[in-house]
C-alpha cells in the first residue's frame, strides 16, 4: 500500500475512534438518569406532601386556637353571666312543670320548652324587656360562633365540645322567640344558633385543611 493510502487510513482510524467515546458516554449517562429520575420525583412529591401536611396542620391549629378563644370571650364577655342569669328566670316555670314534662315525648318536651320562654319574654314584639336583653345577647354569640365554624374558621368540635349543651337547651328554649324576630322583620335572627344546635354546620377536615 502506498504511503499516502496508509497515512490517510491512519487519520480515519484516528479521527473514528474518539467517536464511539461519547456515544459510551452519553449511553452511561442515560441509564444513571433513568435510574435516578423515578428516585427524585419520588422526593419531590413527598417534598410537596409534607408541606402539605405542614400547612394543614398550621391552619388546623389557628382553628383552634380561634375556637379557644371563643370560649374564653364565653367565660370573661359575661356571656355566661348573662347565661346563667336566664337560666335563673327560667327555672321556676320548670320547676312547676318538671315531673309533668319528664313523662312526655321529646316533641312534646319540646312545646313545653318553648312556651316556658315564650312566657319568659312575654310573647310581644316589643323585645325590650330584661329576658329579651339577655336572649338578645346570647343569640349575638352563639350566631357568631356558629358562622365562624361554618366558615371554617373555628373548629365545630372544639367549640361543641365547650358549648355545646348550652346551645341545644338556649335554642330549645328560645326557638320561638326566634321566630318573632323573624317575623318582626330581624331576617334570619338565630339561624346559625339553630343549625348549632342541630350540628347542621359544615365541618371543617383536617386532612383537606378546610
Amino acid at each position: 500500500m502506498p504511503l499516502d493510502l496508509l497515512e490517510k487510513a491512519t487519520a480515519n482510524n484516528s479521527e473514528a475512534e474518539p467517536a464511539s467515546e461519547p456515544r459510551q458516554k452519553n449511553g452511561w449517562l442515560a441509564r444513571a438518569d433513568s435510574l435516578l429520575s423515578p428516585i427524585i420525583k419520588i422526593f419531590a412529591v413527598i417534598a410537596v406532601l409534607a408541606g402539605a401536611l405542614e400547612y394543614f396542620q398550621h391552619v388546623q391549629d389557628n382553628r383552634i386556637e380561634r375556637s379557644l378563644a371563643e370560649v374564653e370571650n364565653w367565660d370573661g364577655g359575661g356571656y355566661r353571666a348573662a347565661y346563667g342569669e336566664l337560666n335563673a328566670i327560667i327555672w321556676p316555670f320548670y320547676q312547676q312543670q318538671a315531673e309533668f314534662i319528664a313523662d312526655l315525648r321529646p316533641d312534646q318536651q319540646a312545646l313545653i320548652y318553648a312556651n316556658i320562654g315564650e312566657r319568659v319574654t312575654g310573647q310581644d314584639d316589643q323585645f325590650d324587656a330584661q329576658a329579651d336583653r339577655l336572649v338578645d345577647d346570647l343569640f349575638y354569640f352563639f350566631d357568631r360562633i356558629a358562622l365562624c365554624a361554618h366558615q371554617r374558621i373555628c373548629d365545630f368540635d372544639v367549640l361543641n365540645a365547650f358549648l355545646g349543651t348550652e346551645v341545644i337547651d338556649f335554642w330549645r328554649y328560645f326557638s320561638e322567640y326566634a321566630e318573632r324576630r323573624r317575623d318582626a322583620g330581624y331576617g334570619n335572627y338565630g339561624l346559625w344558633t339553630e343549625r348549632f344546635a342541630k350540628a347542621e354546620i359544615a365541618r371543617a377536615s383536617w386532612l383537606l385543611g378546610f
